[in-house]
């Protein structure tokens, strides 16, 4: 699937995954390849994208038709 991450200022990440893990508003979530669509907020804190971490201020992130975007006010 398709990844990307992004800030106001610039695209941290931008590729492809087999997973993705986040911190949601409801706890933490994990998205696989064919993940029903999805619209949460972000809590700071880690997200991973297979082997890779990145520390996100809060923000937001989308899943639609095997692709995650993940919009965020920063790193930390």
């Amino acid at each position: 699937m398709q990844v990307e991450i992004a800030t106001p200022e610039a695209v941290l990440f931008s590729g492809e995954a087999d997973s993705v893990s986040a911190i949601g508003a409801m706890g933490g979530m994990g998205i696989l390849n064919n993940h029903t669509p999805l619209l949460s907020s972000l809590l700071e804190g880690r997200v991973r994208i297979d082997e890779k971490e990145f520390e996100i201020k809060k923000g937001f992130l989308k899943v639609s038709d095997n692709r995650i975007i993940i919009i965020t006010e920063g790193v930390k």
